[in-house]
């Protein structure tokens, strides 16, 4: 793992690792591809190697542009650290560990998690920043699995942070140090999620980056994911839903700025990048070739599409199984019964069977899971 991880670095910084991940993600669409298509013949799916756990889904911010509704997912019953750590422990086979939330450093005991996940695992973790304090870097330091580490960051400035996305004005400054921080020991990837509010000063954030952090970091341009209310609908219908599956909670948000300021700010952000070493890319991974269709919400009407959760499990802080982070149907509880039996089981199959018949649903545009594999036209 630690291989892995100097390599990822020098590939950063000495501006390599676009075209290396360009060919790995080619790669791995084309995997992905042959494994639906196989799934499609025989009904059954290889055990995944990946996976995205949620320890909580508290959160201690209050994002504006947040689609998940803390309201009901924040009071979720949280699987102990004794029950995490027997569940990876029997399950081996799942190599690469992304843990998510809410924000994962409000429990208590995420580095007890981290510390033992890390022996066998390579990490992924995603995180606000805010409650990371020089304890928690330490352990980072002292990990070997961890493979990156990505960290919320929607504004240059500590006005627009407070005022417009996230609320809290003492956090801006704490979260700049700590990426400067821990950038030194892990590859960061910071996240921006692309706003009304934050389009027109996307650039100033590639000079933010370069003054933290330098080659030591990504910036990852991420298309906010909008879902109207006949969107959800037409979703909860497709796949027989109930609406509890679909717990989304600015379904009134729109995009207000026009495709053109969209292709402008993305191509000067890379632009920028370029000149100060700093890697720009966009999220997700297939928005800049099909820019036009993703801002208008428009790519599964012309693309035939394929989903990453196909090989990726999902497992809630309580213990479902869910078929992803964003569609929440429980397709069963590591509790109840074995993964290996929940990921084939009837009800998951049904369901993957569902979202390849409707060529996913309307939910799932944008979604950085998707993955285009080629025109409708050439597939009717």
């Amino acid at each position: 793992m630690r291989l892995k991880k100097t390599i990822k670095q020098l590939l950063i910084r000495y501006s390599a690792y676009e075209i290396s991940q360009n060919i790995y993600t080619k790669i791995k669409n084309q995997k992905l591809a042959y494994t639906v298509q196989k799934y499609r013949k025989t009904g059954n799916l290889p055990l995944p190697q990946m996976t995205f756990f949620e320890p909580t889904l508290r959160c201690n911010q209050r994002c504006k542009m947040c689609f998940q509704d803390r309201t009901s997912l924040s009071k979720q019953k949280e699987l102990s650290l004794e029950q995490i750590v027997t569940f990876f422990d029997q399950n081996a086979y799942l190599k690469k560990v992304t843990l998510i939330g809410g924000e994962i450093f409000i429990r208590k005991d995420i580095i007890p998690l981290i510390q033992h996940l890390n022996k066998n695992h390579d990490l992924v973790l995603c995180t606000n920043g805010t409650l990371i304090s020089d304890v928690e870097i330490q352990a980072i330091a002292d990990s070997n699995g961890i493979y990156t580490i990505s960290i919320s960051l929607d504004s240059s400035n500590e006005k627009l942070y407070h005022s417009i996305c996230r609320g809290r004005p003492e956090d801006f400054g704490n979260v700049l140090e700590t990426i400067k921080k821990i950038s030194q020991i892990v590859p960061v990837t910071v996240n921006c999620v692309i706003q009304d509010d934050n389009i027109n000063i996307l650039d100033a954030l590639v000079d933010v980056c370069t003054k933290i952090g330098g080659s030591q970091l990504k910036l990852k341009l991420e298309l906010e994911r909008l879902y109207p209310h006949d969107a959800i609908n037409r979703a909860i219908g497709e796949l027989n839903l109930t609406p509890e599956a679909l717990p989304f909670s600015h379904e009134s948000r729109k995009r207000n700025y026009s495709l053109q300021t969209l292709k402008d700010k993305l191509m000067a952000c890379k632009a920028s990048g370029k000149e100060k070493g700093i890697l720009v890319f966009g999220d997700p991974p297939y928005l800049l070739d099909h820019i036009a269709l993703c801002y208008d919400n428009r790519l599964l009407d012309k693309k035939k599409c394929v989903c990453e959760a196909f090989r990726t499990a999902t497992i809630t802080s309580n213990g479902d199984v869910l078929h992803c982070p964003h569609i929440r149907k429980k397709l069963g509880n590591i509790l109840e019964s074995a993964f290996i039996e929940i990921w084939n089981s009837k009800k998951a199959n049904a369901f993957r069977k569902e979202l390849l018949e409707n060529n996913m649903t309307c939910i799932c545009e944008n979604c950085p899971f998707m993955v285009p594999v080629s025109d409708l036209k050439n597939n009717s």
